[in-house]
């Protein structure tokens, strides 16, 4: 899905008409959202975050010129982040949506061959969460679709950084739900360890 960071979603719902105070204030207001996730995702992580924050905002004034699209834009971008902000109160000129939350970011593994906190994040895989065991060389955390099963992260990293324990606890705790993971694979489908991985809860559809 190419749009905004997960994606510009037709229909999103807006509250009163936007002006340019307003989309001030969300502007504002994403930015005090995303101090405190990167806060609460730790300073590797946080990287990975403003990178995202960066293309997303590229992408925004390349792909919304109209007021209405930057409104709805925002209401998707600043409701994916509320799992970190349980306790957010309305925000004006806005309603929240249904949208993928981000749950956790894997930063580069420290031992990855040429980290990259900045690279795109071109592929997006929406499944299950697992271990991956068939093949004893592609062992590790990962999300598993049709297609089979990508590695998000290989046994020899884990415990390398604290979005690992959140990936195994998904996995023992939320099995059957779906999860979407944004990054880069390689030729094999697996996520490159070298560069950033976003996970985020997909909605549970209303039938």
């Amino acid at each position: 899905m190419k749009a905004i960071g997960i994606g510009l979603v037709a229909g999103l719902v807006m509250t009163g008409s936007a002006t340019a105070q307003s989309i001030s204030d969300l502007e504002d207001t994403l930015f005090n959202y995303e101090q405190i996730v990167g806060e609460a995702l730790g300073p590797e992580a946080a990287r990975c975050l403003a990178a995202d924050s960066g293309r997303w905002n590229i992408a925004l004034s390349e792909m919304c010129l109209a007021d209405g699209c930057r409104v709805g834009a925002y209401a998707d971008r600043l409701s994916s982040l509320l799992t970190f902000l349980p306790d957010a109160g309305p925000v004006e000129g806005i309603d929240f949506v249904s949208t993928p939350q981000l749950v956790t970011i894997l930063a580069p593994e420290p031992e990855a061959v040429d980290p990259d906190d900045f690279a795109p994040l071109d592929t997006q895989i929406i499944g299950t969460l697992g271990h991956a065991s068939a093949d004893p060389n592609t062992m590790g955390l990962a999300a598993s679709d049709p297609a089979g099963d990508h590695v998000i992260v290989f046994d020899m990293d884990i415990g390398n950084q604290p979005g690992h324990a959140v990936l195994q606890s998904l996995i023992a705790d939320e099995p059957g739900q779906y999860f979407m993971v944004r990054g880069s694979t390689d030729d094999n489908g697996n996520f490159i360890a070298g560069q950033c991985r976003l996970v985020y809860r997909m909605p549970i559809p209303d039938n």
